[in-house]
């Protein structure tokens, strides 16, 4: 099985790299940004991508193994933290896209396609602090606490 690990932080990387040399045949890709993402895409064709946002940096190791042999057998993985807020978010009345403003849809759709903050200000010709507060505007929002969580469920919603 093909791997690719994608997360800015090296030290993460390595980590990840050496906990999935226990699965048996599997070859390890990585890169350290969207941009070198998409070449190694496209270069090496993974049958797995992992990035920073799918699991939190929270999961223990068996539970990220977990995850990558049931998305490698084709089924999906969802780490428990995260459905619980995904759940309670679902009841929580007042939290939803409703609340959201056009430019605060448009920030979570280029959330969605894997932007950094950064991108998003230069694609948007408007400051990285304007985005950054913008973000945590919509995190408010939506009843999230983390970037992270943020980009996960830009990721999960239909914001197009």
């Amino acid at each position: 099985m093909k791997v690719l690990l994608v997360d800015d932080h090296t030290i993460v990387r390595s980590g990840l790299r050496n906990l999935l040399t226990s699965v048996a045949g599997s070859e390890i890709f990585e890169a350290a940004n969207g941009k070198d993402a998409l070449i190694r895409l496209r270069a090496d064709r993974p049958d797995l991508i992992l990035l920073d946002l799918y699991l939190s940096k929270n999961a223990s190791a068996e539970e990220l193994l977990t995850a990558v042999r049931r998305v490698a057998a084709g089924e999906r993985y969802i780490e428990a933290e995260i459905a619980q807020e995904m759940a309670l978010r679902a009841v929580s009345p007042g939290h939803g896209l409703q609340d959201l403003t056009e430019r605060d849809l448009e920030i979570m759709r280029l959330l969605a396609k894997g932007m950094s903050l950064a991108e998003i200000a230069d694609t948007l010709g408007i400051g990285y602090k304007t985005v950054a507060n913008t973000c945590s505007h919509i995190q408010a929002k939506l009843g999230v606490t983390r970037t992270g969580d943020l980009v996960r469920l830009a990721m999960t919603l239909d914001v197009g």
